[in-house]
């Protein structure tokens, strides 16, 4: 009877690697097949492998030159299988080394010898269900599963022991040596991962973390905080200084010592706060630039001291408290992690440094902070103060002395004045392509700024000691190997309709569920938990759910689009965000807090159904992209301007969605019907009966769907309301535009209106990737909480009844 082992005991195929053994590895390409060859070459093995393409056989035989071309088979079916019986007379291989599943799994085992051995890579105990041919058994042979990660475990120490040893005598006889690699960027993770599941790649993909790298600080810079140790702020800058220390509380700081120059009711009132919260919050008054700063009984229990510099602060003894602040640290047992000097001040060009500094000291220099302004008349760029702190953070996670921080600005596409302004150098017209930023007197110590720049805004990872060695070729070179933004502006009717719903029910349905993070694409609507807290989408003029997979596949809850439907077009936007409201009331089980998103003239719809909530006692937060109403409409103004009546909007109308019906810009068989007398209704069925046979729709709706679009850029164009402002959040995300002036949605606020601007036109506003990302970053705490702990696995419905139904 044959012999099947249960535990993996792969190390025993050493004692079988002699000369003349015959061997099959599976994936020869691969890591494993490239370290299994060099060993068993070094024994004198005959060697039969398999690959995916011919490319790896080449690989395969420049790597190992003493490989037989006609013994490396195909990895893809079942045809090694001929390969090795033909090349070992029938007998099959003494080894077998398998990674294989399926059929391939059934084949490599008649490839084994008698009394062979197979390991098996692929197949975990427990895992997966393989059931054995028992014809397959009658050779005595031995099989055993090898999941490597076990060798790890306190059990096998002796095993793992044995196979140092074994590594260490292969390295010493030369055939254990490195394994191909294709090395990628931590960056770059997505491109390796791709690479690695289309099997594409030779040998093992790795990612190259450089320590104290850009890469890995972007992947976290969040502060830890404990909550024993005390967190030290001297402020200059109240308001920063009480972002700062909301955002420290959020990292887990429970203990605070506050130095302010002035009493005022902002800072009391913000402490209460802090107490409420369990926070432990120490506050004096005066000069915090004096010899005694705080007491040294504290200084022990010190994790954080953040120094904060306005434009007040004056600059006279500044140094000196630093200086000796520093070797106060120096001389006690504090465990310091964060030491930070926050420099605001507009008028002070050079960064505060020490002339000893301390390990953990940085020195942050902001651009002016917006709250000053009022303060000031000038024209320059400045930071909120909810960036500034951003800033801050992501500062002290980079662990650099000095950093200084810059306004982020969306790339222009130029990527050479992008470098000439953070290196502080101008580029001359007549330049020469082969002169270095060096060469146009670059200081060394923006080298580390130009690697940021390169990275946030062009996705370009250089080292900082490349930098200066840039030549204006290389950087025209880069710019020119960038990915172009293929957003490109849209003219007319084409700016607001893109798609047709090729399904008549789908389009008429009033809710359609969207797939997210949370919620797979092939989840039915009546599956979807009514108890949720979802994203309603209202789309613009166009109607459908179609313009928003892109967004909502990145969205962190649950998303739904909220249709008009056909049998309303002259349904005013008050009307329709009544009927929307409805029907969330009906069918959802809105709790406390809403979020809803309006898109183009959704806007409109957004801005009144938040009102309605709200006198229902809920509130929200509002993203608007298109911006304020009046902005929505000066689009529209815009993009049909050249439509001065009526019934040239009409024609234009029914031109254009004929073309997205029939796919075919050739219209002329309607052109004398749609400039005809006829009135709007006779030219729609006229037109429809015309072109009846080369659409896939009814009758009934192609013309519902060309009436209730008209209609709907008519109401859209006349809507006229008094804002209201409201207490939800309202978030405006400004398409790229530059045919109008702005207009701001503060007017339908009473809190601060947060804003965003997009490289993207308005038509391609919602496949900007920038807008899933701007929903996400201002989720309730709770809701981001609920997404972290969800279980993503595949569902099925087990309570019909808890779920929401489609009426």
């Amino acid at each position: 009877m044959g012999k099947i082992k249960e535990e993996s005991r792969g190390l025993e195929t050493r004692s079988r690697l002699y000369r003349g053994n015959s061997i099959l590895v599976h994936g020869g390409s691969g890591a494993l097949g490239q370290a299994v060859i060099s060993i068993a070459l070094a024994y004198g093995c005959d060697i039969y492998t398999t690959v995916s393409n011919i490319k790896k056989k080449q690989f395969l035989l420049k790597l190992f030159p003493e490989l037989k071309e006609d013994q490396i088979g195909n990895s893809r079916d079942c045809t090694f299988k001929d390969m090795v019986l033909r090349g070992t007379k029938g007998k099959g291989c003494h080894i077998v080394i398998s990674c294989v599943t399926g059929e391939l799994r059934t084949a490599t085992l008649y490839c084994c010898s008698s009394f062979g051995f197979v390991v098996d890579t692929s197949l975990l105990l427990e895992k997966e269900e393989y059931n054995f041919e028992m014809y397959c058994l009658d050779k005595c042979i031995s099989y055993c599963t090898q999941q490597f990660s076990t060798l790890f475990e306190p059990q096998n120490a002796k095993d793992l022991k044995r196979l140092q040893l074994m590594v260490s005598e292969g390295i010493a006889r030369g055939y254990v040596r490195p394994i191909s690699r294709v090395v990628y960027a931590a960056g770059e993770v997505s491109r390796a991962l791709r690479l690695q599941a289309g099997s594409k790649h030779s040998g093992r993909v790795l990612l190259h973390v450089q320590n104290n790298d850009i890469s890995s600080t972007h992947a976290n810079f969040r502060v830890n905080c404990s909550a024993d140790g005390i967190q030290v702020l001297l402020l200059n800058n109240e308001v920063l200084g009480m972002q700062l220390v909301d955002r420290l509380i959020s990292r887990g700081a429970r203990k605070f010592v506050l130095h302010c120059s002035n009493k005022t009711n902002s800072i009391l009132f913000k402490v209460r706060s802090w107490q409420k919260q369990g926070v432990q919050c120490t506050v004096s008054y005066g000069s915090a630039w004096n010899e005694n700063i705080f007491d040294n009984k504290i200084l022990e229990q010190v994790e954080g001291i953040y120094c904060l510099l306005n434009s007040k602060t004056q600059n006279n003894n500044i140094s000196s408290s630093l200086e000796k602040l520093n070797s106060t640290i120096r001389r006690s047992n504090c465990s310091l992690k964060y030491f930070a000097v926050i420099d605001t001040r507009k008028e002070v060009g050079e960064l505060i440094k020490l002339t000893k500094p301390h390990e953990v000291f940085t020195s942050i220099k902001l651009p002016p902070l917006k709250e000053e302004l009022r303060e000031s008349n000038f024209d320059e760029d400045f930071i909120s103060i909810n960036n500034a702190v951003d800033a801050i953070e992501k500062a002290l996670c980079y662990k650099q002395r000095v950093l200084e921080v810059h306004c982020s600005k969306k790339p222009n596409g130029n990527l050479l004045h992008a470098v000439a302004d953070r290196a502080g150098i101008a580029i001359p017209n007549d330049v020469s392509h082969d002169a270095t930023l060096k060469d146009l007197g670059m200081n060394l110590s923006k080298a580390h700024n130009i690697r940021t720049c390169l990275y946030d805004d062009y996705n370009i990872l250089l080292d900082d000691s490349i930098i200066p060695s840039l030549k204006i070729k290389d950087l025209q070179d880069l710019e020119n190997g960038m990915v172009k933004n293929s957003f490109t502006e849209t003219k007319g009717l084409k700016t607001f309709f893109a798609y047709i719903e090729q399904d008549a029910i789908q389009a008429t349905t009033d809710i359609v569920f969207l797939p997210t993070l949370t919620i797979s694409a092939d989840l039915r609507g009546d599956e979807f938990d009514i108890g949720q807290t979802f994203l309603c989408i209202i789309p613009g003029v166009e109607g459908l759910h179609m313009r928003f997979p892109e967004l909502s596949e990145r969205l962190k809850l649950p998303a739904l689009v909220l249709q008009p439907g056909l049998d309303r077009p002259h349904e005013t936007i008050q009307e329709m965000a009544q009927r929307y409201v409805e029907i969330l009331l009906k069918k959802t089980q809105m709790k406390k807090c809403f979020y809803l998103l309006g898109y183009e003239s959704g806007v409109l719809v957004a801005l009144e159904m938040g009102a309605i909530l709200e006198d229902h006692g809920l509130t929200g937060t509002i993203f608007c992209i298109g911006g304020a109403p009046k902005e929505v409409q000066a689009t529209f103004e815009e993009k049909l301007g050249y439509l001065k009546t009526e019934e040239s909007l009409q024609i234009a109308v029914a031109r254009h969605l004929f073309t997205l019906l029939i796919n075919d810009d050739n219209l002329e068989d309607l052109e004398n019907v749609l400039n005809s007398n006829f009135v709007w209704k006779e030219k729609l069925s006229l037109c429809v009966r015309k072109l009846l046979g080369r659409f896939n729709h009814s009758i009934q709706y192609v013309q519902e769907f060309i009436d209730a679009a008209y209609a709907r850029i008519i109401q859209a164009r006349r809507y006229n309301s008094k804002p209201r402002p409201l207490r939800s959040l309202l978030i405006s995300i400004r398409p790229r535009s530059t045919a109008y002036k702005p207009y701001s949605l503060q007017g339908h606020s009473q809190q601060k209106v947060i804003e965003y601007n997009l490289e993207a036109p308005l038509a391609y506003a919602a496949q900007d990737l920038q807008c899933a990302a701007i929903v996400n970053r201002h989720l309730d705490d709770d809701v981001v909480t609920e997404f972290e702990k969800i279980n993503l696995c595949e569902n099925y419905i087990m309570k019909y009844d808890s779920y929401m139904g489609i009426d």
